[in-house]
């Protein structure tokens, strides 16, 4: 299994042990604390540097398309602003609930629908698939990245004791 994370914002990093860490070097915050970190980084350019809601999405579902096609074994996907304890998971595709801002207010509440998942070799060409589609319709121009992989992936729940998320 392999533990990965991407961004974009990584002034809130390092909260886990990575083997993986995917930067997107057009829109990076904070890349001197990447450079700290002991695991592989891999650089990518997802080529948008506007810092929009639309924008972002892109740039995620950019990051997860080259995750999901370059990592050839389980993925354990961990937002780089997130920690999630250890655990023993296996069969299925999983999310993990992290706390977050139910935007647009201020409130806290339990999202399970983010890009925190485990997700076995098998499933990783479908991920990369359902990412495909969800760029090359343009897709993220109306709809969140996060909540359409879920509707497409049919993850299992997890809540994990322990797992944070850094909201402010």
């Amino acid at each position: 299994m392999k533990v990965v994370t991407f961004g974009g914002n990584f002034c809130y990093f390092p909260l886990m042990k990575y083997d993986l860490v995917f930067v997107d070097d057009s829109f990076v915050q904070c890349p001197e604390r990447v450079e700290k970190v002991p695991s592989n980084i891999i650089h990518l350019n997802s080529g948008v540097s506007e810092d929009t809601w639309e924008y972002r999405r892109y740039r995620i579902a950019y990051m997860l398309r080259e995750i999901f096609s370059r990592v050839n074994d389980d993925l354990f996907l961990v937002d780089s602003d997130v920690y999630i304890p250890p655990i023993s998971i296996g069969g299925g595709i999983y999310t993990f609930c992290i706390p977050a801002r139910a935007k647009p207010s201020n409130d806290v509440t339990l999202f399970c629908m983010s890009t925190n998942l485990f997700i076995p070799t098998s499933f990783l060409k479908f991920a990369r698939d359902v990412m495909d589609e969800y760029l090359k319709k343009e897709i993220w121009k109306n709809y969140y990245v996060d909540i359409y992989l879920h509707s497409k992936l049919i993850p299992i729940t997890k809540i994990i004791p322990g797992t944070y998320h850094i909201i402010n």
